[in-house]
Formats: structure tokens, C-alpha cells, sequence
């Protein structure tokens, strides 16, 4: 479920900073909804957020917090994917292979794989078209439009092994 909500999160800062790229930078002052019913009008209009799906967004980034139980065990239900996607790495490249396992229409949502260590310098060699987002620790490809089944899409990227941080010396008293 972290894990979920973690890709989720990136998901949503991924389209903020798309579709509405100044309202990426608008940071609420107030979120006291429940004394203030039309706060959600009063924020839109200060910041100049013109319609609900902005608005929408911004106040899931900053309102949305996850809570669970560390111990649950959460899976996805089981059933066929519409689509397959591996990571492969050898060495310094890393490729992610997408392939379509039905026709149809991608929903608008990305696909995220979280890669095995962390990475630095990244340098994207093949699938630059699919403007995948690469960070230290995942890989997100925004996808949309139609795609048929047997369809395949390769990123491929070179980058270093990230140095893990320093673990802190235990305090005495």
C-alpha cells in the first residue's frame, strides 16, 4: 500500500506540473474546510486556479496522507494485466520493456517501476519519445492513446549506482 501511494503521489505531481504548471508553484495557506465552507472559491480565487480538476489535485497533494497498518499484507487481485512490463539491468543499463497484451486504450495513467538501488546521472538512450521520467529510485512512463495487443516499447537508460547515505552513529547517553 505504500508502495501505492508513493506511486500514486508521483503520479499526481507528474500531471500538476504538466497540465497546470503554475499552479504547481501555488502553496494553500488555509485548510480549514470544515469552519470555512467556501474556501475551496476563496483559494480558487486568489491563486487564479480556473477549473475543479487543478484545484482538485493541488488539494489532494496537500491534504492526502497515507496511514495503514505496517503488518497488513496488501496485494493486487489477480487477473491478467492489459499490458507486461519488465526491468532489466546489466551493469550500468537499465531497460524497461513495455508490451501491450491486448488492443485497447491506455487510461491516462503512468506506468512506474521502482528500480533496484538508487541511481545518479541518468542518461536516457533509447525511448526518449515516451518522456519517461527517471529519479533516483523509479522510473515513470506517462502513457496515453491507443495501443494494440503485441505492441512493445523499450526505455533504455544508462546511470550510475547511487552511494548510499551514511548510516548515523547510534547516540550515546
Amino acid at each position: 500500500m505504500s508502495e501505492a501511494f508513493f506511486a500514486n503521489t508521483q503520479a499526481m505531481l507528474y500531471e500538476i506540473e504538466t497540465r497546470f504548471p503554475k499552479g504547481a508553484k501555488v502553496d494553500f495557506e488555509r485548510y480549514d474546510l470544515e469552519k470555512n465552507r467556501g474556501l475551496l472559491e476563496d483559494l480558487s480565487a486568489k491563486h487564479n486556479i480556473s477549473g475543479r480538476d487543478e484545484l482538485g489535485l493541488l488539494w489532494d497533494r496537500d491534504t492526502v496522507a497515507f496511514y495503514g497498518d505496517p503488518a497488513w499484507q496488501a496485494r493486487p487481485a489477480e487477473g491478467k494485466l492489459p499490458w507486461t512490463q519488465t526491468l532489466a539491468v546489466e551493469g550500468n543499463r537499465y531497460t524497461l520493456t513495455l508490451a501491450a497484451n491486448e488492443a485497447g486504450t491506455w487510461p491516462g495513467k503512468p506506468i512506474i517501476a521502482f528500480l533496484p538501488q538508487r541511481v545518479a546521472n541518468v542518461k536516457i538512450t533509447k525511448g526518449e519519445d515516451t518522456r519517461p521520467v527517471v529519479t533516483e529510485n523509479f522510473i515513470m512512463v506517462p502513457m496515453k492513446g491507443k495501443f494494440q495487443a503485441g505492441e512493445r516499447m523499450e526505455i533504455v537508460f544508462e546511470a550510475e549506482r547511487a552511494a548510499q547515505p551514511a548510516k548515523k552513529a547510534a547516540r550515546s547517553r
